[in-house]
């Protein structure tokens, strides 16, 4: 009986006590858990933030080298290049097609032309020559008098049978269309002397495009460089214009044009030499830009009063020379300058990009890294909860252990008492 009171004693004073201690402890630890657990999960669940990222400011580009200016002291180092003339293009064969149907719309307005344009030729140009043929001998005309014996072979067309090739070559049908083509013939034809202007009248037919506007525009520029030029020049100047304005079209109208505003400036006798130069310079020299030429010729026209007049073609040709060697160096700098800031910005947006890449990176491994952690603290924090309920429960199982035993005790002593 003693025995037994003292391990109760025992059990009552270290057991029950350092378990409640030990109990405690794991409570509080649990709770510790449970606790970090709650802020695991609530960090997992937090929304992850994207580093932000920034680009590099662009680099300043480089400035364009100045424009091209050339002196007279460039013009003197450097040597006449002569331009090679253009080459003749064949004339087009004509094609034939069948008469239309003409309207007489506008017939009157075309012969009021067409008579204008007739009384600038000679009796004997517009009419043409030719000579009579005896297919069966002269002696069977003389005899018959009759037409089948005889034939007009003509040597030299009339102007009028020309007029009407050149209609069929442009496709003017109607008498509106024919009296614009021929106004422009006419503005061509009447500035020069007569005596040539059958032969000018078959250079210019002879250069006709197959579009009526074209071929008008075409001749209203060569009326007016021919204000410009002397009476006695060669035809064949006049010859290459048009080829000139036939394969260049509508930018061939514009320097034509621009030419014939300018060469009141350049002396007499320098004038065809000039449009020469022009002319072949603008595909050798200007790859067929008028606005860079045009540039260019109205440098020169600043220098033109210090050059001497029968110099003015051999320095404009030298002028041309140097002046497209200076821009093609310039080209060449701004190309440079271009291919480094281009360069520059490709650097700076490759490692903007590698930024960006590296910042959504690791904004993906923070997303992933949150979602494995999410799963962890949850089951940290329903471990913490089970194994504080548990532990509870077994406290409170002790505890009404410890206290059935004191009353158990207390009854005792009261029998004990009694007896």
């Amino acid at each position: 009986m003693k025995k037994n009171n003292y391990f109760t004693k025992v059990e009552d004073k270290y057991v029950f006590n350092i378990s409640l201690i030990v109990w405690h402890s794991i409570i509080m630890l649990a709770s510790i858990a449970v606790v970090a657990g709650i802020v695991g999960f609530l960090w997992t669940i937090s929304p992850t933030f994207k580093e932000r990222v920034k680009k590099d400011p662009y680099p300043v580009k480089a400035e364009y080298p100045a424009p091209v200016a050339v002196t007279l002291s460039d013009l003197s180092m450097q040597k006449a290049t002569p331009v090679a003339p253009q080459k003749e293009i064949t004339a087009e064969p004509e094609s034939v097609k069948e008469e239309p149907i003409i309207d007489t719309t506008g017939l009157a307005n075309y012969n009021i032309s067409l008579n204008i344009f007739k009384i600038l030729f000679r009796e004997s140009d517009w009419k043409g020559s030719g000579y009579w043929s005896y297919p069966y001998g002269q002696e069977y005309w003389d005899f018959y008098q009759k037409e089948k014996y005889r034939s007009w072979v003509v040597s030299t067309p009339s102007i009028l049978s020309r007029l009407e090739s050149s209609y069929k070559k442009t496709n003017a049908d109607t008498y509106i269309q024919k009296k614009h083509l021929l106004d422009g013939y006419t503005n061509v034809i009447k500035n020069r002397p007569a005596g040539v202007r059958a032969q000018l009248f078959d250079i210019v037919i002879y250069n006709n495009t197959k579009n009526i506007n074209s071929t008008y525009q075409n001749c209203m520029s060569l009326s007016k460089l021919l204000l410009t030029l002397p009476h006695n020049v060669d035809l064949s100047h006049i010859n290459n214009t048009l080829i000139f304005l036939r394969r260049n079209e509508s930018p061939g109208n514009e320097l034509i044009d621009y030419t014939s505003s300018i060469l009141s400036k350049v002396s007499p006798n320098q004038r065809v030499s000039v449009l020469t130069t022009i002319r072949n310079s603008y595909s050798s020299f200007f790859d067929q830009d008028f606005t860079k030429q045009k540039e260019a010729t109205d440098m020169f026209l600043t220098l033109l009063s210090n050059i001497k007049e029968n110099e003015q073609n051999t320095m404009l040709n030298r002028f041309y020379r140097v002046y497209t060697i200076k821009n093609k160096d310039r080209n060449q700098k701004i190309k440079q300058i271009e291919q480094d800031y281009e360069y520059s910005v490709n650097q700076i947006e490759e490692r903007y990009t590698e930024r960006l890449y590296r910042a959504q990176r690791k904004y993906n491994e923070r997303k992933e890294l949150k979602a494995n952690y999410r799963y962890r603290t949850l089951i940290v924090v329903g471990s913490g909860v089970l194994l504080i309920v548990l532990i509870a429960t077994i406290l409170a199982f002790l505890s009404i252990q410890r206290s059935v035993r004191k009353i158990e005790d207390k009854l005792k002593k009261k029998s004990i008492r009694k007896l």
